[in-house]
């Protein structure tokens, strides 16, 4: 059975401190810090295999820089539903329209649905700050390296 997320109220949440907090009745926390666990993972592996430089906090809190990000991105729990609701919309097209995963490389689907994730994360965030270069850079990045993973040169 599955179960629907409501959607949230951003002009009573706007500020971070007034986020309504986890209950069965609310699971957007949940779903954000899933959201953003998937998103820790993919860049530990890209930092991993050279890919991405690691973030240098220079002496800076956690709290400092998630409030010097939610300046440029947005608050994060609206970032980061805003990015589930399109990767649910890309699911459920991609599932209706073409039937699910096509027929080649399941390890090659699942490397490029993944660039897929990240390019919609880095949408979420332009939907906030359309001109900040680093997101449109980024996507370009994800859209090469999924690119080399489906047609070739994959390292």
């Amino acid at each position: 059975m599955t179960r629907s997320i409501p959607e949230p109220n951003w002009e009573k949440s706007q500020d971070p401190s007034k986020i309504r907090p986890f209950s069965p009745e609310n699971t957007e926390p949940l779903a954000a810090a899933a959201e953003a666990a998937r998103e820790r993972e993919w860049q530990e592996g890209l930092m991993k295999q050279g890919l991405m430089k690691p973030l240098k906090a220079e002496g800076r809190t956690t709290q400092e820089l998630t409030r010097e990000r939610g300046a440029v991105y947005g608050p994060p729990i609206k970032h980061f539903s805003c990015t589930r609701q399109m990767f649910n919309r890309w699911l459920k097209y991609r599932n209706q329209s073409l039937g699910g995963l096509q027929p080649g490389s399941p390890a090659k689907e699942d490397a490029a649905q993944w660039a897929v994730n990240m390019i919609l994360d880095k949408l979420s965030r332009l939907a906030h700050t359309i001109d900040h270069k680093d997101s449109w850079d980024d996507i370009q990045g994800y859209a090469e390296c999924a690119k080399k993973i489906l047609f070739g040169d994959e390292k």
